[in-house]
Parts: structure tokens; sequence; C-alpha cells
């Protein structure tokens, strides 16, 4: 049995459906990355990615192709997540 650990169904894959979809409701296992350095440094890390990635053929070229779904946002962001995920 197939399944997907993410909390929706891969782009690439949307007939396999979620772990949580089959049976163990709210479960997500993701797999996240972060630099660490000053305000500016991350700022800087942070916006190029945000750019390169929020162009659709680039972003299927790259990390779609690869079975990725990036998630961009803020360096807050990131954090609020990190939080919430080691609470979870």
């Amino acid at each position: 049995m197939i399944r997907v650990g993410t909390g929706q169904r891969s782009t690439q894959r949307p007939s396999i459906p979620t772990i949580s979809e089959s049976g163990v409701p709210g479960f997500e296992a993701m797999l996240w990355d972060s630099f660490a350095d000053g305000p500016e440094v991350i700022a800087k890390i942070n916006s190029d990615p945000n750019k390169i990635f929020s162009d659709p053929t680039l972003r299927e070229r790259s990390l779609v192709a690869q079975g990725l779904q990036p998630i961009l946002g803020s360096p807050q962001q990131f954090s609020e997540l990190i939080r919430s995920e080691t609470i979870r």
C-alpha cells in the first residue's frame, strides 16, 4: 500500500491518497531545511529562492520534477513552522 506522507496529495501523483485520508487523521510528515546566520544574510538567502521558485516554469522543471513541493515564505513564517512542528 503506497500513501503520501504530506498533508496534501502529490501534484505528480494525485491518485495516491495521503496517510491522513487512509485512516490516520492529522498525519503529516515533511522535510524542511534552513540556514542560520545574521538577519541580513537570512533575508538575502530567503529572497532569492522565493523569486526563483515563484516562476511556475522554473518551479516545475526543478523541484517539482524531483517530487518536491516547495513552500515559499518569510523567515518569520519558517520560525512559526518550526515552533508548531516541534509542539506537534
